[in-house]
């Protein structure tokens, strides 16, 4: 077992020549809980954390490292598919963004293999490291996607790291894709100049519970619900009220200097109006919030840990459809009944 090997010795960080002890890397039954916190009843569901997000002071980019709500669906009302699993021996997919400065991105890359392989971790799937953090969807054992993530906290700038554990049948990517990359998502111009490490230049994150509440009143209330992923994404499951995105692929949203390079559904409205942003799992919010703050937008929300996160605490409510993803399992329904 990993864990047998992480006690019989310390694993050494690769950077300014610190030493992570074993007792730093948790039980994986812990592991796969987002924290370092143990609990009493590792196989209790529905007492994780969840959320992808650094837990920043500064309120437009303060997350809230919260488990699931009293109010969250039962497991017996959620589909498989978002049941958070327990076993460690069981596949799973991790998510995680965290926005921070990366003095040296391709040494951070380098340090990041070293440690997957000191370990022996099977883990696969797509984790890009930028001078603005890291955004990463991969996969692999409960067991060893939870303890690279748990040691991706211990590293300067990621200690309030949040990340998402979601069930998969086996591998849900064919290899480890581990790289730098200059911009952590795909935009036109590229994102360096944008401040995304600033949580006061982006937009507001509204718990699943609030969003739920907000997004009930938007139509009255003439607020603006803007899908920010791909249009296919859209076809396969959107908020309410949310419009169909007007460009093929999100990397072709408008980042221009003219008053009309914003969404279309933004041109005609008063920039004091909400706008409620919201994607998979949050990241292409926060980046694109910082854009339209910029331009004037000074009422944006997002929806914290992104759709991923709405659904499995609140269920399908005010949702249409199944939510596509990037990986083998490509769409989750909604419902235990979708």
């Amino acid at each position: 077992m990993l864990l047998n090997n992480l006690l019989s010795k310390s694993c050494k960080s690769l950077t300014q020549g610190r030493i992570v002890p074993p007792s730093l890397l948790p039980h994986p039954m812990t592991l796969h809980q987002g924290c370092s916190n143990p609990v009493p009843e590792p196989r209790q569901q529905h007492q994780s954390h969840i959320l992808c997000r650094s837990n920043d002071t500064v309120h437009h980019g303060n997350a809230v490292a919260s488990s699931i709500s009293p109010s969250a669906a039962t497991s017996s009302s959620l589909p498989p598919q978002l049941v958070p699993p327990t076993d460690p021996s069981a596949y799973c997919v991790v998510n995680f963004y965290h926005l921070t400065q990366i003095a040296d991105p391709p040494a951070t890359v380098e340090e990041h293999h070293r440690f997957i392989e000191l370990l022996g971790l099977d883990i696969r799937g797509r984790i890009y490291i930028s001078s603005q953090g890291m955004n990463s969807q991969y996969g692999g054992t409960v067991e060893h996607a939870t303890a690279y993530a748990e040691w991706v906290k211990q590293q300067p700038g990621f200690q309030d790291l949040r990340y998402t554990v979601w069930p998969a049948e086996g591998h849900a990517f064919p290899k480890l894709r581990l790289k730098h990359k200059p911009s952590l998502i795909s935009l036109a111009g590229g994102m360096e100049a944008m401040p995304i490490t600033d949580p006061a230049a982006r937009a507001t994150p509204l718990e699943p519970s609030k969003w739920k509440e907000m997004i009930a009143q938007a139509q009255d209330k003439k607020m603006v619900v803007l899908d920010v992923r791909n249009d296919y994404e859209w076809d396969a499951g959107h908020f309410e009220g949310a419009e169909r995105p007007a460009e093929e692929v999100f990397s072709e949203t408008p980042v221009g200097e003219g008053e009309q390079e914003v969404p279309v559904y933004l041109r005609e409205v008063d920039k004091d109006t909400p706008v409620m942003m919201y994607c998979t799992g949050g990241i292409r919010c926060d980046v694109y919030s910082t854009f339209l703050r910029k331009k004037g937008y000074s009422n944006l929300y997002t929806l914290e840990g992104g759709i991923q996160n709405y659904l499995r605490q609140e269920g399908p409510a005010h949702w249409k459809g199944s939510l596509f993803v990037f990986d083998a399992r490509m769409a989750i329904p909604a419902s235990s009944a979708g």
